[in-house]
């Protein structure tokens, strides 16, 4: 079947890695045709999966349904032009994914995240099945405003033939529990033939995300700042892209609490396997994760997680055992203790997420359960 996937980035970000990771494992069945934004950079890796794997790509200008709250009075006075803006690039939008469509003539139209709307309404035109994946909060995670509303968006993803939220925190979220046309699937991580298990542990933590406010890194760099000061031979590697002025300001906040010389920006590091299974816990302060993407990989690589007690972390870590945490005082203790645990109770406690994770979040699983929805929407 022919499938055409809509984007909202043209770089690795966890949307687009797990949409990656479910095709390598839907080729037999699956044809995929990519559209993503017009806007915005490419990233070596995305380019290279497209081109390796002769995917056709689309670009166009993508409209997002989302603006970020206004923070002033400044910011406020400029929402007006900000939705008079959005509008035009839908109808742009729309104009450019239909003709897309008439073109390739998909079976299936698929939306990769939940904040963008054209597909849905160009499969209503042209009789196509949608199914949108939901991968976001929105509002709590991102502080996004939802455009027009909230109930708006609701009654949108009620029309869709299915919906796919990766966690049950987000389909609560919605207002979907109870509608038969809606699917929790979870991201699907690594194949379960992919665990590794490295003992002993090497004496860092280890935090790997975008690097933006949302995603807690103050939060994590003060923690172990006050862990620091019994455990001087620990360090702090956080790996991830993100603006420079905010990577500058940690740098800042580490210098001031006099732990610089042992937090380390890696950035973007192409063999995050082998820095998460050697790390004595990932750390995930994340305000809100929609679904927690690098608290399942860690349970597959060996690597325990120190999680905030929110959203989809919290999910995860409640299946595969870990560490929850809600102030930075709670994630100094948990360092803490994790770093005083003995390797035999480490060994088993990572045993257990890792047999929990091979079950839940493997790419078989969920490649398995989009295919049924697939199938059962062009049965229909």
């Amino acid at each position: 079947m022919k499938v055409l996937y809509i984007l909202n980035a043209k770089i690795m970000g966890g949307a687009t890695i797990s949409l990656f990771n479910m095709l390598d494992m839907l080729k037999e069945d699956v044809t995929p045709v990519l559209v993503a934004p017009k806007s915005g950079l490419m990233d070596d890796t995305f380019k290279s999966y497209v081109d390796n794997n002769h995917i056709r790509l689309y670009t166009i200008p993508v409209c997002v349904h989302a603006i970020y709250r206004p923070k002033n009075f400044l910011q406020f006075l400029r929402w007006p032009v900000s939705r008079v803006l959005m509008c035009l690039r839908h109808f742009v939008s729309m104009a450019m994914l239909e003709r897309i469509v008439e073109k390739e003539n998909p079976d299936l139209i698929h939306t990769n995240v939940g904040v963008i709307w054209e597909g849905l309404e160009v499969a209503k035109k042209k009789s196509i099945p949608h199914v949108w994946h939901v991968r976001e909060y929105q509002d709590k995670d991102f502080n996004w405003m939802i455009i027009p509303s909230k109930r708006s968006y609701i009654n949108h993803l009620l029309s869709s033939d299915a919906v796919v939220t990766i966690s049950n925190g987000i389909r609560r979220h919605f207002r979907l529990d109870g509608c038969c046309k809606v699917e929790t699937v979870f991201n699907g991580i690594y194949s379960s033939a992919e665990c590794r298990m490295e003992m002993p542990k090497a004496d860092y933590f280890l935090c790997a995300s975008r690097i933006m406010p949302e995603k807690g890194h103050e939060d994590v760099i003060r923690a172990f700042a006050y862990f620091r000061r019994k455990n001087s031979n620990y360090r702090l590697k956080i790996a991830g892209f993100g603006d420079v002025n905010f990577i500058s300001r940690l740098s800042c906040l580490a210098k001031r609490l006099d732990c610089l010389d042992a937090v380390e920006f890696v950035g973007f590091h192409k063999d995050m396997r082998n820095l998460m299974s050697h790390a004595k816990a990932l750390i995930v302060a994340s305000r809100f994760e929609g679904f927690g993407r690098m608290t399942a990989e860690a349970a597959f690589m060996g690597c325990l997680v120190i999680g905030r007690n929110t959203g989809g972390t919290k999910e995860i870590i409640d299946k595969t055992g870990g560490f929850l945490f809600s102030s930075v005082e709670e994630l100094a203790e948990e360092m803490e203790r994790l770093s005083s645990i003995e390797d035999s109770t480490y060994l088993a406690l990572a045993q257990k997420a890792q047999s929990v994770a091979k079950q839940a979040y493997s790419t078989e699983n969920n490649a398995a359960q989009i295919l049924s929805i697939y199938k059962k929407l062009l049965r229909r």
